[in-house]
């Protein structure tokens, strides 16, 4: 089928997103191809069915005036593509707000606009603050504040001995902690259940480092550090004071108000069981 990859991956947009890509295709500051943004205005009058009689290499010709050959239109289409995968970026990004605000510190500090770097940093720990879930992004985010903290503005201004960077590094041992326990969780699943290897490497390490960590004010590594738990106990009993930790937390969530680490948890928790029963 002519343009079969484009067509499917615009079938597969719901109509807000279409309507976000209409404007982002129409927009002269993503420099999108005419030839790409004359197919788009076609092709999004066949949207949602896409009718293959319509969408021939001889219908568009007769229908987009700039694109008569097949060649044409299959270079349009390549073109048309990337614009829908820099949208999709794009989109992404812009739904992460504490992302925005570190690109945007990076290109203030590159700029060496501190004051507007340093009005944004705070903003993004008062974002970091309101993060219920404080999982592995908010691990990762945190370090590059104190990254941006340590490294930046402030320690041209504080040339003393507060001008420490040690918490860039212990948010950094942090960040790998938790990212590391994650697969160390779903390597011990998978050993337990399909019998693959696993090793324990420097998990002991790992679970001292998130120690501070393991309370309902940090519900992700409190999760996993309870699932490792769980699942690394030698026997259904011993593994029960995590079991019943986490069911608990489980079971206090309100409705309507359950993360996806609390799904990722109710997954763990039933896995368990079915191992034991």
């Amino acid at each position: 089928m002519h343009l079969q990859k484009l067509i499917t991956h615009l079938q597969k947009l719901d109509k807000a997103h279409l309507k976000r890509f209409t404007e982002y295709v129409h927009s002269p500051y993503f420099k999108v191809p005419a030839a790409a943004v004359a197919l788009f205005n076609y092709l999004e009058t066949l949207y949602p069915r896409f009718d293959e009689k319509k969408f021939t290499p001889a219908q568009i010709a007769q229908k987009v005036k700039n694109l008569p050959s097949e060649n044409k239109q299959a270079k349009a289409g390549s073109e048309l593509i990337k614009a829908l995968e820099r949208f999709l970026a794009t989109e992404r990004w812009l739904a992460n707000d504490r992302a925005v605000l570190i690109e945007t510190m990076w290109q203030e500090i590159e700029l060496h606009w501190d004051i507007l770097a340093a009005d944004n940093l705070d903003k993004l720990y008062e974002k970091l603050e309101l993060d219920k879930d404080r999982n592995i992004d908010y691990f990762y985010d945190r370090h590059i504040a104190a990254t941006i903290e340590k490294s930046g503005f402030n320690a041209k201004k504080v040339r003393n001995h507060n001008n420490d960077i040690s918490p860039a590094i212990k948010t950094l041992d942090e960040y790998y902690a938790i990212k590391k326990l994650r697969y160390h969780c779903e390597l011990l699943s998978r050993s337990t259940f399909f019998g693959t290897t696993y090793t324990k490497e420097n998990i002991e390490e790992l679970l001292t480092i998130l120690k501070p960590y393991n309370n309902l004010a940090y519900p992700y590594p409190f999760i996993f550090m309870n699932i490792y738990h769980i699942f690394s106990a030698a026997t259904h009993q011993a593994g029960q004071d995590s079991y019943l930790k986490l069911k608990k937390y489980i079971t206090d969530i309100e409705k309507g108000e359950i993360s996806q680490s609390a799904k990722e948890c109710i997954d763990y928790l039933i896995s368990y069981n079915l191992n034991w029963f």
